[in-house]
């Protein structure tokens, strides 16, 4: 296992330069108060077990007994499992010990036995396995002994200043292609038949394409493009076939969506046959070990190499062959050759060039003092590293440029596939929402309502403004043959994507007559139909809200921290409607709201930290973890807390790390929104006379007749006229002008829609 330690903690006295192996503390600047001192293991120099350097405090005194506190990070990503230690000794005898493990501002207190003589306080570190080669700091921001209520400070984080190499220079601007505003996009209800489906229904008429779009109130069309899903063997189908079908969809004044792909050529006959890995193994993805990535049986494409060109030129072909109004990119993104970290993607000959390009001009002569490597050592690394970490926002931009090149020559809406909610950064998809007419992500994986919200609530705060298209989750993955879900989890994959404003996209899974569960079928069915007959409460509506939670990507890929924060879901039924705010946007979207949650927001630029602050001083409200910003853009260690820093600046600022109590706190600062007693999920949007109220709910059960719940007073201002809908019934409600309470609401079974009119 191949490690570099750096250790770092700042003391009262000056210290000598110490040796443990090839482990060893060194001065380094410090004020006339202290020294900081720096435990080193040199790069590519193997540390023997055993070895082990350590700092010593004495703090005799004559009282037992005594309270230690400490904040302790750590930047390892993982743990390792034993190899480093490090911890407290207290006479000699160890206190506590952990494994490194990607502390983040640890906070430990421990209260020691009252009859314990306190002579000696010393902090360590220790190889337990022969190691070299990996970069590990562990920072002790803060130490002190208290006994009889006076505390000693032994460390403190103001003369820990060894981790960040300064900031990271500007990024390299992406290009800008203008978005494309196209009215049908922005209320498009898309049909998507996949497989055997596409060949039934539209060479087949079974069942007619016609009563699918008046049952379901479809706008628009997804399809594969001849010959390609003559792939799942149904052949014999011509290319005039295909034209006349396109034919058809027009005539019934459907939009008409194109299948394609960067990565797989839209599962092309040259893809899907092996004829492009073959004669250009050059154009695959590969892994750090060279081994490509076969999901779908065939070798994925990197948009690093000639295969950009390539299947940019087969997309051209398909716009002008059969005149779309749409290109949708299945998987624009990376992925890993095996499931694990070690198979990530992708270096190919390709990315190492671009990526060492990639660093040259935007670092300059600079990138030697940022990551302590020479330029003939530029290359992507194997292991997690400062530069592995640009590597993984590199990728990003790889695919935010590809989509850029497809949108600057295709002069259509041109919009990707991508899992915006993936776990961690393999797909690299981060820099390419901004860069596209809409956003879409399927759900088929996402169950239940309180889910799905989640999701939503980050795709609207992703798509900013633009049309957010939810792939619906109706029916049942992994199973065969193909079935829809209960009518349970079936209503609600619907009814959150309806109540979020996203554009519902329906995959012919499961539907068919012959193989389908009915009272599923029905649900789906009556939920559409109740969108499209009532089209006016879905259209230019604004979300209302002034709460929202910052989604951080950057705090996934380099910290590993869950892109939704626990508490958002927990808040959907508190009557408080979340807005979302996703880190990329903070600049143009932070101004909106008055306050901003950030749980786990361990990463966060300079640059975003000063917009937050600026905000901040204008009367905004930030409630944040501990372990806010405590790592830079790329996850690189801060020895001063930014928190802190903020803290003494600006304004109003909550640290909690408790997420109920985060939720409280939100609820307070936020109680003008409240909807009060609702025991639906209420998602409110001001539209062009008033506003719409769409509501969602989770239990299993309906709600009955006769509930009621309290309308904020920012909405009751010149309301002359209150409706409810639903796809059961239509009535006129009557609303308190003076308490706002709204009583004798009809029941709800999934969803329901009220307006409040001026």
């Amino acid at each position: 296992m191949n490690y570099r330690l750096l250790f770092a903690v700042a003391i009262f006295s000056t210290a000598s330069f110490l040796n443990a192996g090839n482990l060893h503390w060194r001065s380094e600047g410090g004020t006339s108060d202290g020294k900081t001192l720096t435990f080193i293991s040199p790069g590519r120099t193997p540390a023997e077990p055993g070895a082990e350097v350590s700092k010593a405090f004495d703090v005799s005194s004559p009282v037992s007994g005594g309270i230690l506190r400490w904040r302790v990070s750590d930047s390892f990503d993982g743990g390792t499992c034993g190899y480093i230690v490090y911890g407290i000794k207290v006479n000699g005898d160890t206190l506590w010990q952990m494994d490194v493990c990607k502390a983040v501002n640890r906070e430990v207190k421990i209260t020691l036995p009252k009859d314990m003589q306190i002579s000696e306080i010393t902090v360590y570190a220790k190889i337990k396995k022969r190691i070299s080669n990996f970069g590990v700091s562990i920072s002790w921001q803060y130490l002190s002994f208290e006994q009889n209520g006076k505390e000693k400070t032994l460390v403190t984080s103001d003369y820990t200043k060894f981790v960040i190499q300064g900031e990271l220079p500007p990024e390299i601007e992406l290009k800008q292609i203008p978005v494309r505003k196209e009215q049908w996009l922005e209320n498009a209800v898309i049909f998507q038949p996949w497989g055997k489906y596409e060949y039934q229904i539209l060479y087949k008429e079974n069942p007619p394409l016609e009563q699918i779009c008046r049952d379901y109130g479809i706008t628009a069309i997804a399809l594969q493009p001849w010959p390609n899903f003559q792939r799942y063997g149904y052949k014999g189908v011509t290319e005039q076939d295909f034209i006349d079908v396109l034919k058809e969809c027009r005539r019934l004044g459907l939009k008409i969506i194109l299948y394609s792909s960067i990565m797989h050529q839209g599962h092309g006959p040259q893809w899907q046959n092996g004829i492009l890995e073959k004669k250009h193994p050059e154009w695959s993805q590969r892994d750090k070990y060279g081994k490509p990535i076969t999901h779908y049986g065939h070798e994925w494409l990197c948009p690093s190499t000639g295969a950009l060109e390539y299947t940019l030129e087969y997309t051209k072909s398909l716009v002008e062959s059969y005149e779309c109004d749409a290109i949708m990119l299945d998987n624009n993104e990376f992925l890993s050759s095996d499931g694990t970290g070690e198979g990530v993607t992708c270096y190919c000959d390709s990315c190492r060039a671009d990526f060492k390009d990639y660093v040259l001009r935007r670092f300059g002569d600079s990138f030697g003092d940022h990551f302590k490597i020479t330029k003939e050592d530029i290359d992507i690394p194997g292991v997690k590293s400062d530069l592995y970490n640009l590597w993984i926002h590199w990728r990003n931009i790889v695919w935010a440029d590809a989509l850029a090149v497809f949108r600057e020559q295709i002069a259509l809406p041109v919009f990707a596939n991508t899992q915006y909610r993936y776990k961690n950064f393999w797909l690299a998809t981060d820099l390419q929402y901004e860069h596209e007419e809409a956003v879409f992500s399927e759900s088929g994986s996402v169950t239940g309502p309180a889910e799905l919200s989640a999701k939503m609530l980050l795709g609207n705060a992703i798509a900013d403004d633009k049309p957010l298209i939810n792939y619906m989750g109706t029916f049942q993955k992994h199973v065969s043959p193909v079935v829809l879900r209960p009518p349970f989890e079936a209503g609600h994959a619907v009814a959150g994507t309806l109540a979020y404003n996203a554009k519902p996209w329906l995959l012919w899974h499961g539907i068919a007559e012959n193989e389908s569960n009915p009272a599923s079928r029905e649900v789906i069915r009556t939920l559409m139909k109740f969108r499209a007959d009532n089209e006016l409460l879905f259209r230019q509506l604004q979300p209302v809200g002034t709460a929202a939670v910052l989604f951080s990507p950057q705090s996934r890929n380099y910290s590993g921290k869950p892109l939704i924060p626990s508490f958002a879901a927990d808040m959907q039924l508190s009557g408080l409607p979340l807005q979302g705010v996703w880190q990329h946007s903070i600049e143009s979207r932070l101004g909106r709201y008055r306050v901003l949650a950030a749980q786990n927001v361990t990463c966060l630029s300079s640059h975003h930290a000063d917009i937050i602050s600026d905000w901040l001083s204008e009367g905004g409200v930030l409630i944040a973890t501990s372990d806010f910003a405590v790592y830079d853009e790329i996850g690189r260690a801060r020895s001063v807390s930014l928190l802190d820093k903020m803290k003494s600046t600006a304004g109003n600022i909550h640290v909690v790390d408790d997420a109920a109590e985060m939720g409280r706190l939100i609820l307070r600062f936020a109680d003008e929104d409240v909807f009060s007693g609702s025991p639906v999920e209420i998602r409110p949007y001001e539209c062009r006379n008033g506003f719409v109220l769409h509501l969602v709910n989770h239990s299993q059960k309906p709600i009955k007749d006769g509930w009621s719940f309290e309308v904020p007073k920012k909405y009751l201002s010149n309301i002359k006229k209150c409706e409810f809908f639903s796809p059961e019934t239509k009535e006129e409600l009557e609303l308190s002008a003076d308490s706002g309470r709204l009583s004798n609401i009809p029941g709800v079974k999934f969803y329901a829609v009220i307006k409040l009119s001026k």
